[in-house]
């Protein structure tokens, strides 16, 4: 399939669920340190993560068992149920792009959510609205704090140049790379009802 520039092979595998198992793994990352700020000692941050991984068994129509390994899927699915799944190749991203539980009639969507931020108008408009409010808020409370005229104008400036840095963020958000996700999960949704 191709979709703009991009060529996407895919492969589809169906088959029955057999067996899945399931496990979680945290990971923990941060950065150690500890640094003065205003006359104060602060630590430094950390941050942790869970992923979900399954192993799902199937078997397709002619016997053949096989495995799909997912990672922070979250997909329902039992021993008994009917799984379509699109694997794709690209020069961009491989893996699993779409699944479809056939028994429960339920899509599930992979990479298409995790590397591709499918963003629509609202998201834009309420990412800008925040910016501006910050941008209000912000220099107010740093001259209310400080009584000084030049923080106040000097964080009125670093809030103009944030407004400016999302304005043009959510223009190049809109204007490139939305439209091969969109494409994309389209076909996928199409070849899954093809092949359902």
């Amino acid at each position: 399939m191709k979709i703009g520039s991009e060529t996407i092979h895919y492969k589809i595998e169906k088959g029955t669920v057999l067996n899945i198992e399931s496990r979680s793994e945290n990971t923990v990352s941060g950065h150690n340190g500890v640094h003065v700020v205003n006359g104060t000692f602060q630590s430094s941050f950390e941050r942790s993560r869970t992923i979900h991984h399954q192993k799902i068994y199937l078997e397709d129509e002619e016997g053949k068992a096989f495995a799909i390994d997912l990672a922070d899927w979250n997909l329902s699915a039992m021993s008994g149920n009917t799984l379509i799944a699109i694997n794709t190749q690209s020069s961009q991203h491989s893996g699993y792009a779409m699944i479809y539980n056939k028994t429960l009639d339920r899509v599930y969507c992979g990479y298409l959510q995790k590397y591709f931020r499918i963003e629509n108008e609202t998201d834009r408009k309420g990412r800008l609205l925040f910016a501006i409010i910050i941008a209000i808020a912000f220099p107010t409370i740093a001259y209310t704090v400080t009584k000084s005229e030049d923080i106040g104008a000097l964080t009125s400036i670093t809030a103009l140049i944030f407004i400016i840095f999302v304005w043009r963020r959510n223009r190049s958000s809109k204007q490139k790379g939305m439209t091969l996700p969109l494409e994309m999960k389209k076909r996928l949704q199409e070849i899954l009802s093809q092949n359902a």
